[in-house]
C-alpha cells in the first residue's frame, strides 16, 4: 500500500498514514471469497466467536479473591492438582489457578495452565453457578497428558461438589 503525510504541519511531524486498496482488505478478510470465520465449521457446528472464552468476569483476578477461596473453600486432594471451591451465593461463577515454580520450567509451567482452563472451560456447562474455584498444581502435573490432566480435574470437581447434582 502507499504511504501519504498528513496535510497539516511540515511533513517530518506529520503522522504516517497507510493506505490499502478495498482489494488488499478483501483478500486480507477473506469474507467476499466465503472463508470468513462465520462459515467455518468445527465439529459439525457453526464457529461462533468467544463460545468458550474465559471472560475476565469469572476469573478471580486479586490476591484477595483467592485468599478468600483458600480461607473459606473446601479442599480436595489429588494426586496433581488441589482443587479449593468456596460457594458464593449470588456472585457468579469464578475461576483461578496457581501453578508454581516447583512444577516446571515457563515452558512446563504454561502448558499446564492451558491445560487448566481448557479442562474448566469443556466443563463450565456442568459446573455450579455461585462457586469460586482455585487449582493448584503440584509437580506431579508437569508429566501429565491432556487426557490425564481432564480425567484428574474433572475427578476433582465431582469429589469437591463442584458439578450439578
Amino acid at each position: 500500500g502507499a504511504v501519504r503525510r498528513a496535510a497539516s504541519g511540515s511533513p517530518s511531524d506529520a503522522p504516517r498514514v497507510r493506505e490499502y486498496s478495498d482489494a488488499h482488505l478483501t483478500i486480507e478478510t477473506g469474507l467476499e471469497c466465503g472463508m470468513g470465520r462465520a462459515d467455518q465449521l468445527i465439529g459439525g457446528e457453526p464457529y461462533v466467536p468467544g463460545r468458550e472464552s474465559l471472560p475476565r468476569r469469572e476469573r478471580l483476578t486479586t490476591p484477595r479473591e483467592y485468599r478468600d477461596v483458600f480461607d473459606r473453600g473446601r479442599r480436595t486432594v489429588g494426586q496433581a492438582f488441589v482443587c479449593y471451591v468456596a460457594r458464593n451465593e449470588g456472585q457468579g461463577r469464578k475461576f483461578g489457578m496457581a501453578v508454581s515454580r516447583k512444577v516446571g520450567g515457563a515452558v512446563v509451567r504454561n502448558r499446564v495452565k492451558r491445560y487448566i482452563r481448557e479442562v474448566y472451560r469443556k466443563s463450565r456447562a456442568h459446573l455450579n453457578d455461585d462457586l469460586r474455584m482455585v487449582i493448584v498444581a503440584k509437580p506431579a502435573a508437569a508429566a501429565l497428558s491432556s487426557a490425564e490432566c481432564h480425567d484428574a480435574l474433572n475427578r476433582l470437581f465431582r469429589q469437591g461438589g463442584a458439578l450439578h447434582e
